[in-house]
């Protein structure tokens, strides 16, 4: 008997309580790893036009893996606008969408199981919402494309399965419209309509074929549009296979089944990265474990089909086996994240099987006592790993340490000494990657970086040019040996540089606007120009962009013009100090003598301890008459700076 509506609320109640409470501590987390590309620094997100994210690919890099989740960047868009860089509000999110996820994982198990005994409904929720494999998925904001598409699918399935018990056109439509939201944030959500399938196979009500097959004919036909539309999308943009083998590739698959279903029932040994394709690949525990088990599973959800067994059975392996490696999924071979949503058919199977052996009364409650205590442990194993994601200090050092054979790890590792002015502890960690790897181009640019910093010219040059000929298409490499040439004295080796990395990445916004600033120092006044406007057609949101196209407006006399360029700045980047200060110069110019006048005011505000924006504040209430105001800011300069001169010219801030 399925348990009442109050039973049933009280024990969702509870999950979404646990699932929440749990994860706390993550609103006081920062963004990390992949959050910079995805959302503090990614382009796409500048749009004034959302709809824009649906005609793009779900990395703003060009040269990363090819994944289509417009819905998931569209949420990411909204909080932008919410939250701006504050973290909290895109941790909160997480928290409240796994919240959802532990209500519907309750809902659909009273609808799939019938469960009679609010225990066992309550035991199997809490298995999946305090399990430590889905810490990465709620504590890392970039992995909320798991928790969307688990949400939208199981609002799917619950609507399947009332369409399954009474048919109708609302519910149907409802069904393939939750699951085309779960497409468009995570391709794994194709498999959902053989699950489906399973779903409705059993149905055996006179008249109730020719509507399901025409709601399967439904959800295949929005599958079929979301492939072609993603195609169309990507345009071949794809993720591929690097070095292994064909073999290595049939271990990767089994293997990866294996430690995926090991992690599921022990999930307290964690490894943040795996990307050693001869340890991970090698024959061993996890090839019986993957191939014995997935083979089990698969007769299981055969010989079980018409039951909740054999659908959870073909859940679990059908929303696993994508992640494990049948696909090349980026940087690493097995990430805990992707046991988010397969975990739960794993739940459903395993209460059905408990209930078809038909224990009694005292081994049955003696077993749920033991679920729930496993629950809690589980619970405990969560908050013990959670504070790994705090930052991205804590996070790559948990990378270093669980897997030092990982050039990524000691790399991003390098990233954030880097960030905290440990240099030397960067360049260190950018060695260690490189002796794990020694094709690492993007190893030895950040590398050269800092033997530039240092003032190792000679070794940055060697640098980039091993990352050019390890990769001879990568913009950023080329981007910073222009900068080493122009710091030499060849400003027509770095214009050339510049160019390449532009013809392989023209969206490298830095290479643009140093291209431009090149060619004025040259004296090529048009090219520069030609520059900012063609940087301006592909990031028309750049407000340094639009503060270089003005200066040079402002040089060739184009008042108006560079007026309004220098507002467009403003408006994209309201703390802009230089260009509050040039577009004062450039109202003066213009003979707007008030406007001017309250530019450097506001440029001084924002400066407070800038000695040439205070200057020139100075310097233009000397030239409308208000010497004794100018004398008090002249002072403050001198007290700032005590051996400026007061030279009462303007000097643009750059």
């Amino acid at each position: 008997m399925v348990p009442d509506n109050r039973r049933r609320l009280v024990i969702v109640a509870l999950l979404v309580a646990s699932a929440g409470l749990v994860y706390l501590p993550t609103l006081r987390y920062d963004f990390v790893w992949d959050d910079q590309m995805l959302i503090t620094e990614n382009r796409n997100l500048r749009t004034t036009n959302p709809t824009a994210l649906f005609g793009q690919a779900f990395w703003p890099d060009s040269r990363s893996e090819g994944y289509y989740r417009p819905f998931v960047a569209l949420t990411y868009w909204v909080e932008r606008r919410v939250w701006g860089s504050n973290p909290l509000g895109f941790h909160l999110t997480n928290v409240l969408l796994n919240c959802l996820v532990a209500g519907l994982v309750a809902l659909v198990l009273a609808r799939l199981l019938g469960v009679g005994n609010g225990s066992a409904l309550l035991a199997g929720g809490l298995l999946f919402a305090l399990h430590p494999a889905h810490v990465e998925s709620v504590a890392f904001i970039s992995g909320r494309t798991d928790l969307l598409m688990s949400a939208f699918l199981l609002v799917a399935m619950l609507l399947v399965i009332r369409f399954r018990d009474a048919p109708g056109p609302g519910t149907g439509a409802a069904a393939v419209a939750s699951f085309a939201l779960a497409l468009l944030c995570k391709e794994a959500a194709i498999v959902f309509p053989l699950l489906v399938f399973m779903l409705l196979a059993s149905l055996r009500k006179p008249g109730t074929a020719r509507s399901a097959w025409l709601f399967l004919l439904s959800i295949a036909l929005v599958a079929a549009v979301y492939l072609a539309f993603r195609s169309l999308v990507l345009a071949g943009r794809t993720a591929s296979w690097a070095q292994e083998t064909a073999g290595q590739r049939i271990l990767l698959v089994v293997n990866g089944f294996g430690r995926y279903l090991a992690q599921a029932f022990w999930p307290f040994n964690h490894r943040l990265l795996s990307s050693n394709v001869e340890r991970f690949a090698a024959p061993g525990w996890a090839s019986l474990v993957g191939a014995v088990g997935l083979a089990g599973l698969v007769w299981s959800a055969f010989r079980f089909r018409f039951r909740p067994l054999g659908l959870g059975s073909a859940w679990f392996v059908l929303f696993l086996l994508p992640g494990c490696n049948l696909f090349p999924i980026g940087l690493t071979y097995f990430a805990e994240r992707i046991l988010y949503l397969p975990l739960f058919g794993l739940i459903i199977a395993g209460l059905d099987g408990f209930r078809m052996l038909s224990l009694g009364s005292v081994p049955g409650k003696a077993a749920l006592i033991a679920a729930l205590v496993w629950a809690a442990l589980l619970g405990a194993g969560t908050l013990r790993r959670l504070p790994i994601w705090q930052s991205n200090a804590t996070l790559y050092a948990a990378m270093v340490r669980e897997a030092p054979d990982s050039p990524n790890a000691h790399y991003n590792l390098g990233t954030e000494l880097d960030k905290q002015g440990d240099i030397s502890g960067a360049m260190a960690a950018y060695e260690k990657a490189l002796e794990v790897a020694p094709d690492f181009a993007q190893a030895y640019n950040n590398l050269g970086v800092l033997l530039e910093r240092t003032g190792d010219r000679a070794g940055a040059f060697l640098a980039y040019a091993r990352a050019m000929a390890l990769d001879s298409s990568y913009a950023t490499v080329r981007y910073n040996y222009a900068g080493a040439l122009k710091g030499s004295g060849d400003i027509s080796g770095a214009i050339r540089e510049c160019r390449r990395a532009l013809e392989f990445d023209p969206y490298l916004t830095p290479a643009r606007r140093n291209l431009a600033r090149l060619y004025l120092e040259v004296g090529d006044t048009t090219a520069a120009l030609d520059e900012y406007q063609a940087g301006l057609e592909l990031e028309p949101d750049d407000a340094e962009l639009h503060y270089g196209l003005a200066g040079v407006l402002r040089a060739s006399g184009n008042l108006a013009e560079a007026i309004a360029e220098y507002n467009r700045a403003i408006e994209l980047a309201p703390s802009m100090v230089a260009a509050h200060n040039d577009r004062a110069i450039a109202l003066e110019q213009a003979g707007e003598t008030e406007a001017a006048l309250r530019g450097f005011e506001r440029a001084a505000e924002l400066a407070p301890n800038d000695p040439f924006v205070q200057a020139n504040l100075a310097s233009m209430l000397q030239r409308i008459g208000k010497a004794e105001q100018a004398a008090a800011v002249f002072r403050r300069v001198l007290e700032l700076a005590p051996d400026f001169g007061r030279d009462s010219g303007l000097s643009p801030v750059r």
